[in-house]
């Protein structure tokens, strides 16, 4: 992963990870207790691997789950070879 630096002055420089930390505080921190860091850390993480990851809907890919895109992108890429 490489470490990218934007300029201050630039509101949408860090947009998307801004809306990103947003919405991990909205969907797993403020709704849980967590009894330590390592806790946390665990439940942010798979949130992020299965909820975000595969379930959660992204405006990006039409309003789908990555895992519904995914079956869409691919049902049709079959159709295109057969």
């Amino acid at each position: 992963m490489e470490q990218i630096f934007t300029s201050y002055n630039n509101p949408k420089g860090n947009a998307e990870t801004e809306r990103m930390i947003k919405t991990i505080k909205e969907e797993v921190i403020w709704i849980n207790e967590f009894g330590s860091f390592e806790e946390a850390r665990e439940v942010i993480g798979r949130w992020i691997e299965i909820d975000y990851n595969r379930l959660y809907v992204h405006s990006e890919l039409g309003y789908l789950s990555p895992e519904e895109f995914e079956e869409l992108y691919w049902g049709r890429q079959l159709k295109k070879v057969a």
